[in-house]
């Protein structure tokens, strides 16, 4: 039997016919291998090949540049 839902989901048995399960219902495999939005399980296990954010690159720094001047024309000065 797979984990506890989070949610109500409805998912289609071996026949075509929708099957609801809930936060309080033994989901069995077959339907827990069709409810694949992480978000409907109260309890997601991370992938085993993420240890943490060490894995994640770095985000890229941003350079900013300094506005160009603007030249108006000559003799508009004050």
């Amino acid at each position: 039997m797979a984990g506890t839902l989070r949610r109500y989901v409805t998912v289609e048995d071996q026949d075509g016919n929708p099957v609801q399960f809930g936060p309080a219902d033994q989901v069995p495999d077959w339907a827990a291998a069709k409810i694949t939005n992480p978000a409907a399980w109260a309890e997601v296990d991370p992938p085993e090949d993420i240890d943490g954010d060490q894995n994640r690159p770095a985000a890229p720094k941003r350079r900013g540049r300094a506005p160009k001047a603007v030249d108006d024309g000559p003799g508009d000065e004050n």
